[in-house]
C-alpha cells in the first residue's frame, strides 16, 4: 500500500497539488484544481496517504512521496521520480548520463 500512497502523492506533485494532513481531512493546496479521479483515489486510500506524510519530512525520504533513500539526502531533496515531475513542470529538458567506457 505504500507505493499506492507515493503513487498518488507524487500524481498530486505532478498537478503541482501539495498534499497536507489535518485532523479530519486533507488540504489540497491549492484548492479546487485537483482533478475528480485524484480526489476520489485520496478518498479511497486517505489512510494510506496519512501514514506516509506521518513519516515526512525526514531526511532519509523524499519531500514529496517519502520514498526512502539509500543516504541521508536533507529534508529539501526529491527522489529521481520527483525530481523529474519537477524538472517537467519547469521545462527543463533532462538528458540521460552517458558513462565512458574505460579503455
Amino acid at each position: 500500500m505504500d507505493t499506492i500512497a507515493r503513487d498518488l502523492l507524487r500524481d498530486f506533485h505532478r498537478h503541482g497539488i501539495r498534499v497536507e494532513v489535518l485532523p479530519d481531512r486533507f488540504r489540497l493546496n491549492p484548492s479546487g484544481i485537483a482533478p475528480e479521479p485524484l480526489r476520489l483515489a485520496l478518498r479511497d486510500y486517505g489512510d494510506e496517504v496519512a501514514a506516509l506524510l506521518a513519516l515526512l519530512p525526514s531526511p532519509n525520504r523524499c519531500k514529496v512521496c517519502g520514498e526512502p533513500s539509500r543516504s541521508p539526502v536533507g529534508p529539501d531533496n526529491h527522489c529521481v521520480a520527483c525530481a523529474l515531475i519537477v524538472a517537467d513542470r519547469r521545462g527543463w529538458t533532462v538528458l540521460p548520463v552517458q558513462h565512458e567506457r574505460a579503455a
